[in-house]
Formats: structure tokens, C-alpha cells, sequence
């Protein structure tokens, strides 16, 4: 069966050989970037953008070989997550930071400062920076 003339200007569309790339030009910043998703995102992201496009985060020294810059960051550190994002020019954050279940119920008062006020920071820095 042949497809109509409408369904072949679709599929034209979107199936060109001109691909289009919303974040080509970005700088993304990546916390939580040690966790389970973070790290095979962090090679992700630095294999379409560049290196020098994307800077991986998380708590502590770095546990993982990671194709772009790594840095330490807190995210309940408001100023650090802040000026992070300043100086870099970051145009995305994809904030992955989280505590889970296991280690929440143990410390729910660190569980409550990173899921929740580390989100909200997320948010308050990404409006403050146009992110």
C-alpha cells in the first residue's frame, strides 16, 4: 500500500538526514553524577556536547574515570552550586543529587537537606541564572 503525500512529508520530516540539536551549544551542569544513572550520563552528554561542555558534580573526591571535569559539590551549599553555575556559563542543570531509601532512613535529616533543599536549590539557581 502506497502512504499518502501527507505521510510522506511527515516522515521526511522526521526522518531528514539534518538532525536538529537543541543543546549543541550548551554547558551543562550534571549533580549526583557518581550514582547510577550520573555516571553513564556524564559520558553521554560528553560525547554529543564535548568535554568542555559538561562538568559532573557529586559529594566527595571523584570515584569514577569521567570524560569531562569533575567537581565536588554539595548541593545544599546554595553559594558553591551558585557560583559553580555562574563562572561556568551553565546553560542546563540536570540534577540527579539524591539520598536514597536506604541511607534516608537511617539519616532523615540529611535525607529531607539533599532531596529537598537541594532540589529547591536546584530550581532557585537555575531561575536566578536562566538555566
Amino acid at each position: 500500500m502506497f502512504a499518502s503525500p501527507l505521510r510522506q512529508q511527515i516522515a521526511r520530516r522526521l526522518f531528514s538526514t539534518k538532525v536538529s540539536r537543541p543543546f549543541k551549544d550548551s554547558k551543562i551542569l550534571l549533580t549526583g553524577s557518581q550514582g547510577q544513572i550520573g555516571v553513564p550520563l556524564a559520558d553521554a552528554l560528553a560525547k554529543e556536547l564535548g568535554a568542555d561542555n559538561v562538568i559532573a558534580t557529586d559529594v566527595g573526591h571523584c570515584k569514577f574515570e569521567f570524560p569531562c571535569r569533575y567537581e565536588s559539590l554539595d548541593v545544599t551549599d546554595k553559594d558553591h552550586y551558585n557560583k559553580l553555575v555562574k563562572d561556568n556559563g551553565i546553560t542546563y542543570i540536570v540534577h540527579l543529587a539524591g539520598i536514597l531509601s536506604a541511607l534516608g532512613e537511617h539519616n532523615p535529616d540529611l535525607a529531607i537537606d539533599v532531596n529537598v533543599f537541594g532540589a529547591c536549590n536546584a530550581l532557585k539557581i537555575a531561575q536566578d541564572n536562566d538555566c
